[in-house]
């Protein structure tokens, strides 16, 4: 555009002839002149106005959508850059993006948390949580699914504890720890906790098999096992005959061995006749079964054995009479009597002796009784000593206190059996 001339002269315009609806012509040139310098249009209305002057006014609210230059598909327009500057198109290349401001520039992106610099966002707007915890879509009541909370989502628990609620009350569980090895979770004075059981809390019930420890001593077990065994004394499982046993404390079979059998003799015929002498002499039959010799190891304790003399006696005058029976050479019992005048006068014998002790140093007890008619005694030595580890004979002795061939004693039955 070419400067503006000097200021134009209207003094040879000629007006034109103004004609309503006819656009009139202005002539330029004329010799006419006008010094107030009042542009000859009139003042522009509408979107665009003047007022007096050519500076023109875009009217507010005079330009629509339709007036703005086109835009590009799904934008908006706006200065983007953080400087000032010419506006242009803000397109969102995407779905769900929004307008927002991220790293100094305007743009359509997605938010995150940090772009959310305060207020609460609308239950209305919450979508349905999935997972552990869950929603309805636009609420915000949540709910921990059943079997979500695993070991590594629950707080932490104290050592060798349980969580639990130890106070008899309803409340908060705690932890219940275990302070000592062998304790077991019980109810004890209306707290829940761990300590040692006695036999109070075993209300009832068998103890299982399983759990039963290894018995020892007189009677065994195996662990997790009832099956009972008692222990072995080291007796030999036997028959023993004539057995010499010994018993413990506890009623126990320690020992046992088998004795040498002996039935004891039986005298069947002839007899023993003692007269005319004072000289201490045998009973004992000429004819008999068996042996008045008692084995070695025969006896064991309590074993009784009894002697019976049985015959007939002759006296003159009143001599005395003395009956001795000997184990093992030892005078077990004996004792004299004084006898009236007799004629053929039966007469009995009967002595037992029971074993107390066994071995070399063994003992029995003896005891019996010689009778005669109206006269009696008693044969009675409380102890004898007795080696049961060898041969024993037993005899039974008769002695005169006067000689006489009237003063006669004859056996006609000799026994000596074992009682047991």
């Amino acid at each position: 555009m070419s400067p503006p001339g000097p200021p134009l002269s209207l003094s040879s315009v000629t007006p034109a002839t103004e004609t309503p609806g006819v656009a009139g012509v202005i002539g330029v040139g004329t010799t006419a002149a006008r010094s107030d310098h009042v542009h000859p249009l009139g003042n522009l209305s509408g979107d665009v106005t003047t007022a007096g002057s050519l500076a023109t006014s875009v009217a507010a609210n005079a330009i629509g959508d339709t007036k703005l230059r086109d835009s590009a598909a799904v934008s908006v327009i706006g200065r983007s850059a953080n400087s000032t500057g010419d506006p242009a198109d803000i397109a969102a290349s995407a779905d769900d993006q929004v307008l927002r401001r991220s790293a100094s520039v305007v743009g359509f992106g997605t938010i995150d948390t940090a772009s959310l610099g305060s207020g609460t966002l609308a239950a209305a707007r919450m979508p349905a949580l999935t997972g552990d915890v869950t929603t309805s879509a636009g609420a915000v009541a949540t709910t921990i699914a059943a079997n979500t909370v695993s070991d590594t989502k629950l707080r932490d628990s104290a050592a060798v504890s349980v969580i639990g609620r130890s106070a008899n009350s309803t409340g908060d569980p705690a932890d219940i720890a275990a302070s000592a090895d062998n304790q077991v979770l019980r109810r004890s004075s209306s707290v829940v906790g761990f300590g040692t059981l006695d036999t109070a809390s075993i209300g009832s019930g068998t103890l299982a098999a399983a759990r039963m420890p290894a018995l020892t001593g007189d009677v065994t077990t195996s662990a997790g096992a009832v099956a009972t065994t008692l222990a072995t004394t080291g007796v030999s499982a036997a028959s023993y005959t004539n057995a010499s046993i010994t018993v413990d404390a506890k009623g126990r079979l320690t020992a046992a061995s088998s004795g040498t059998a002996w039935s004891g003799l039986l005298w069947i015929s002839g007899g023993a006749t003692v007269a005319n002498t004072t000289t201490p002499t045998t009973l004992a039959p000429t004819g008999f079964f068996g042996s008045s010799t008692i084995p070695a190891n025969y006896f064991t304790f309590g074993k009784t054995v009894r002697v019976n003399v049985v015959g007939s006696l002759s006296t003159t005058g009143t001599p005395t009479l003395d009956i001795n029976v000997k184990i093992g050479g030892v005078s077990a019992a004996s004792g004299a009597i004084t006898l009236g005048t007799l004629t053929d006068q039966g007469f009995c014998v009967s002595f037992v002796f029971t074993c107390n002790a066994t071995g070399a140093g063994g003992s029995a007890y003896s005891g019996g009784i010689w009778i005669t008619g109206s006269e009696s005694r008693k044969l009675v030595r409380s102890t004898v000593n007795l080696d049961t580890t060898v041969t024993n004979l037993v005899e039974a002795i008769a002695t005169w206190g006067t000689a006489s061939a009237l003063n006669t004693i004859t056996s006609r039955s000799v026994t000596l059996e074992p009682l047991n």
